[in-house]
């Protein structure tokens, strides 16, 4: 029968599909497993040659044979802290000061780091020895450069009972599936302690059971990434983990790329149940990344216990808070954002209270979940019988009987001499106040959800009193956001009273980072109060959007994977030379024609005495840009100076303000900073020119850009002639930055020698546009499109790439939806210029042929015609174009068909 041997063959053909799918998925998956791996080989060699104490030699896969499931681990080693001691608010304020100044310089690129270091932190309680910031730092760079995770929105931390605890089915159901709609909703990495027993069981077995029931997700979505941070000797079995290598990893150790089998860095692991007295654990088959902190106390019970925890896993619990800290910092699109991260207590005993102390000590929210047991319930009892239902924090006097009576009942089970007082400190504490959170588990009740409770102590926390200047308002709009609540953005960040609150740059910050998510509601509300899509310029290289691994196909996909050049690719591939030529202007491969280069103030003729302008932020009074644009170049003669301390030979790296006139004579606002480096600069005599290769210096019309000179840097000269300058000291600058407030600088009557160059820009949002149709994100593509200078134009080339998508996909259904998208944009485009040929037809026929010297020298009839586009060919636009085009201007009462009809009847 001719019907069953076509079933036949579809058949086969489509076996033989499945099976190149899956053959190019192993392939794939064996790709990435050699990378990570040689990447981690690499990574350990490095740290093995700098560090003689911390010898990395066990690392790669663990083989679970439980579930068949591959995570990756590593043994790190550590030096552990010794158990905390209570200390005053006053020593414990200085103390964490000290370490901050010390450690902390996260921000190399910004010259507020040192200010923003001296923000008040007023922790209650103090480890006697601290961990070392620094191997938290280098873990998370495993984390995200390493084993290639991708960056969070939020960071859960689990911690409770490491044992059996009492809970019903439906309760410990409800929980589960709470957790998992919170980190799928919001892109998070899910931190615990990793055993296969408890709280950390039941969170691997939610993550493995409900991500795909609770939510739209697809088993094709990333899983989301369950971190477990454990004690090596804490876990059984840990020596089923030893890789057994015949020597010590050296520099001269085989590369990974050359090994012969994918087995060796992995290793098989057998789970074994926990029993009620062990004193370790199984890790958690379901967890998939392990990071096993190796204590260097060795197998035996003697060496650990000096440090005076009651059990071997407290010796982790502060390095742990430390990973989770660090992996808040995100430095993604030059932007220092912090992550928020909460901490969830279910159930737990004394090392969970010594985790939620450390975890507030840390400024971390803590949401207890009431009902679950021991600590948990301990912590509710206590935070209510000294806070009740007050609203403001009223800092305690005397012992409260309640919170005594509470302590005295817990002693022994919960309550104990390694962490009575420390835990006394952070209850009655503001911090205790603000970030301790109560939610009471009700599993029958319909309206249970976990992820709500999370966005409420995530908003209570950023409310906290802060003595620096607070940026609560714009991380409570990015958590709206990462819960899609639209309405609550509305009614509370963006009314009368606190519109006050936020800058340019702020406001601009969250546009950014509601366009990375494709909010489009958050998109049109943050451009309606006054956000900017030129100014992201300051914020953001176009080709860090581009290194999304998803979008729109290309010839060469492998290549397209890991190309940091991927905008370029595009271009090629979708559109035309002269599209390539403004990625080649823009990256500075090809330099501007000087035509196109707009020059303020002179360093020529200076005047040849001292002076003693180092310590101030200057500009030169008739220096206002003309033109939006970006500062290519800097220029600047120096002078002798009248500082004896500062030598001709000296220079410094220096520091552009944009400034912004006020209705105030001699006031301005301080919008952007941006540091300049000394390496980029080229000195020749007396004068220096700095050049600024990567083009974020943006400056709009009427603005002013100005340079700041560090104290002991050299100072500007002066120039010969009349003329207006004026002058800032610049910490009084450096402390004005993010806030509203505008500030008077003096006013001089002599210019100074200083110049730059600047190039006009075309409208960022037509890059932004383009990557958003790219990454294959519809609904922003057509938000951009309508903000676009010229939308009809930019959904016609959005129609464009969607058919040449369309083309070069390979699935049949996949090319079907590049089409669909193709037609929604045509239809766009048809209604414009329909609506503009009603409203003025002379001017609706020029546009049909007007070239936009923005969008690449296309014309809107000219991308029709390309894409043969019938919906817009067919428009009343074109066909009085065409019949002008054939007839002329004949007397248009005469009735006659119209060649369109011709023009799109045959397509």
């Amino acid at each position: 029968d001719g019907s069953d041997s076509h079933c036949s063959i579809d058949a086969l053909s489509k076996n033989q599909t499945d099976n190149m799918v899956d053959t190019d998925t192993q392939t794939a998956s064996l790709t990435s497993y050699v990378r990570i791996t040689e990447a981690v080989h690499n990574w350990a060699i490095e740290n093995n040659s700098q560090y003689w104490d911390r010898q990395i030699q066990d690392y790669g896969q663990i083989h679970f044979t439980e579930n068949d499931r591959k995570s990756w681990y590593i043994r790190y080693p550590f030096n552990p802290p010794y158990a905390v001691q209570s200390a005053s608010q006053k020593e414990n304020h200085q103390r964490r000061k000290m370490v901050d100044l010390k450690e902390e310089e996260r921000d190399d690129e910004s010259i507020f780091s040192t200010i923003n270091l001296l923000h008040s932190v007023s922790h209650a309680i103090v480890p006697m020895k601290t961990v070392s910031r620094e191997s938290a730092k280098h873990l998370i760079e495993l984390l995200r450069d390493k084993w290639e995770l991708p960056p969070p929105e939020l960071i859960i931390s689990v911690t409770g009972g490491a044992r059996s605890f009492n809970l019903s089915q439906q309760s410990r159901t409800a929980l589960q599936k709470g957790l998992v709609a919170a980190a799928v909703t919001a892109d998070a990495w899910v931190f615990t302690g990793g055993t296969h027993a408890g709280v950390m069981k039941d969170v691997g077995e939610a993550f493995e059971k409900w991500t795909y029931k609770t939510t739209s997700v697809d088993k094709t979505h990333t899983r989301v990434p369950v971190i477990a941070i454990a004690s090596w000797y804490y876990t059984a079995n840990y020596r089923q983990l030893i890789q057994q290598r015949s020597q010590k990893l050296n520099t001269n150790s085989t590369p990974i790329s050359t090994f012969g089998t994918v087995a060796d860095h992995e290793k098989l692991y057998r789970c074994c149940a926990p029993q009620k007295t062990s004193i370790s654990y199984p890790l958690d088959p379901n967890h998939t990344h392990f990071i096993l902190l190796d204590d260097n106390c060795g197998a035996s019970d003697d060496k650990w216990k000096q440090y005076g925890f009651p059990v071997r896993a407290d010796l982790t619990i502060q390095l742990r808070a430390e990973i989770e800290q660090e992996a808040r910092y995100s430095s993604r699109y030059r932007q220092n954002y912090k992550i928020p991260i909460i901490q969830i207590l279910i159930e737990g005993g004394p090392s969970s209270l010594l985790t939620v102390v450390e975890a507030v000590t840390h400024e971390t929210p803590v949401i207890v979940i009431e009902g679950t047991g021991r600590a948990a319930n301990f912590i509710a009892k206590a935070y209510n019988a000294l806070y009740h239902n007050q609203k403001t924090y009223v800092p305690s006097t005397n012992n409260n009987p309640n919170l005594e009576r509470l302590i005295k009942e817990a002693n022994g089970e919960i309550i104990t001499n390694s962490n009575e007082s420390c835990f006394r400190d952070m209850i009655t504490s503001e911090k205790g106040f603000f970030l301790i959170n109560t939610f009471l588990l009700c599993p029958d009740d319909s309206e249970f959800k976990l992820g709500d409770a999370i966005l409420e102590a995530l908003f209570r926390a950023a409310s906290m009193p802060r003595h620096e200047a607070s940026d609560a308002h714009v991380q409570k709009l990015k958590l709206a956001m990462a819960w899609n609540k639209f309405d609550l953005a509305v009614s509370d960040m963006f009314i009368e009273d606190n519109k006050i609150l936020w800058t340019d740059t702020q406001m601009d910050s969250a546009l950014l980072h509601a366009i990375q998510h494709g909010s489009v509601q958050f998109v049109e509300l943050l451009v309606e109060q006054g956000a900017s899509f030129d100014r992201l310029r300051r914020l953001i290289d176009i080709n860090d959007l581009y290194k999304k691994k998803t979008g729109l196909p290309l010839l060469n996909q492998k290549i397209a994977q890991d190309d940091i050049n991927k905008q370029k690719m595009y271009y090629t591939q979708y559109l035309n030379a002269e599209a390539l030529k403004t990625i080649d202007s823009f990256q500075g491969t090809k330099a501007p024609h000087r035509s196109n280069i707009d020059i303020y103030g002179t360093i020529e003729n200076p005047v040849e005495q001292a002076t003693n302008l180092n310590g101030l932020v200057i500009f030169n009074g008739d220096d206002a840009i003309r033109q939006s644009g970006n500062v290519t170049q800097v220029s600047i003669a120096f002078s002798d100076s009248l500082n004896p301390s500062v030598t001709i030979d000296m220079l410094h790296d220096l520091v552009l303000y944009v400034l912004s006139p006020t209705s105030v004579a001699n006031s301005f606002q301080l919008i952007h900073i941006q540091k300049i480096y000394e390496c980029d600069c080229k000195y020749h005599q007396s004068k220096s020119i700095f050049h600024l290769y990567d083009f974020n210096v943006y400056v709009e019309q009427g603005q002013y850009l100005a340079v700041g000179f560090p104290k002991n840097s050299r100072s500007p000269s002066y120039l010969d002639g009349q003329g207006l300058s004026y002058t800032l000291d610049i910490d009084a600058a450096n402390k004005l930055y993010s806030t509203n407030a505008s500030i008077e600088f003096k006013r001089n009557i002599r210019r100074v020698a200083i110049s730059f160059q600047l190039v006009p820009v075309s409208e960022f949002i037509r890059d932004i546009f383009l990557w958003s149709i790219f990454a294959d994100s519809f609904n922003l593509s057509i938000c951009l499109c309508s903000h676009s200078p010229n939308a009809m134009i930019a959904a016609l080339l959005a129609s464009k790439i969607n058919k040449t998508a369309a083309k070069l996909a390979n699935d049949k259904e996949l090319a079907r939806k590049y089409l669909a998208k193709k037609t929604e944009f045509d239809v766009h485009a048809a209604q414009i210029i329909d609506k503009c040929f009603l409203q003025d037809e002379n001017f609706a026929l020029q546009l049909l042929t007007t070239r936009s010297h923005l969008y690449f020298g296309y014309s809107s009839l000219k991308l029709a015609e390309e894409t043969n586009n019938r919906l817009f060919l067919a428009t009343r636009c074109v066909q009085a174009y065409a019949d002008r085009l054939w007839y002329g201007h004949i007397d248009n009462s005469v009735k006659r068909g119209t060649v369109a009809d011709i023009l799109v009847s045959n397509a």
